[in-house]
């Protein structure tokens, strides 16, 4: 990594394939991304969607967030779409942890896709614990069916362990299965997951759709 990053990423274009190279791949990505995130993100764009850039995309996609998390965000939105979900879910967990407000309406322009379904299970994953109502108003917008349930799955315990009461009331207008709200409410009175400190309510932009 001590040569030129024009020749670090010639190395790693040259190699086969594989582990190795998908290693070298995000070596490269993870150095250039710190010392120049924008050139960096147009190299590792030229690849993805191959899957040896997989954990490349995901390095600069952590390295934007941290300097502008909205144009790591439209970065992620104009990679090949096997590319985008990864690099949308890495960005918007920087996002929501630094600025929630911003990452909600930034998702409420979001036009429906793959995408914005991942970008929407980080914020609600990442935002329940300030605010799980409005992080179930979130998941229950993402339109693919399973990853809508195991999103709401996961706030349901994070409300469950702050306020069991509010999120039993919440459970039967969920959406969740019967079997999913009762393997809520069934780990929740055996203690599992951790400790019932409330939180309070933060930012988290306006709900979907509104």
């Amino acid at each position: 990594m001590r040569r030129g990053m024009s020749d670090a990423t010639a190395w790693a274009e040259g190699l086969p394939d594989g582990s190795i190279k998908a290693s070298a791949f995000d070596r490269v990505a993870e150095s250039y991304a710190r010392d120049d995130p924008t050139a960096a993100a147009e190299w590792v764009k030229s690849h993805a969607g191959n899957e040896y850039a997989e954990r490349a995309v995901r390095e600069v996609a952590e390295e934007l967030a941290r300097e502008d998390p909205s144009t790591a965000a439209k970065w992620a939105e104009e990679l090949p779409e096997s590319s985008q979900a990864s690099a949308m879910r890495t960005t918007m967990e920087r996002w929501t942890r630094e600025d929630p407000t911003a990452a909600g309406e930034y998702l409420s322009a979001m036009a429906p896709s793959a995408a914005r379904d991942s970008a929407v299970s980080s914020f609600a994953r990442e935002y329940d614990r300030e605010d799980p109502g409005l992080a179930a108003q979130w998941a229950a917008s993402i339109e693919n069916q399973e990853m809508r349930a195991e999103t709401l799955e996961s706030v349901a315990r994070s409300w469950m362990r702050s306020n069991a009461e509010e999120a039993t009331k919440w459970l039967p207008t969920s959406g969740l299965s019967a079997e999913a709200q009762q393997d809520v409410i069934r780990d929740a009175e055996r203690g599992r997951g951790g400790d019932w400190r409330g939180r309070g309510p933060g930012g988290g932009g306006r709900p979907p759709g509104r």
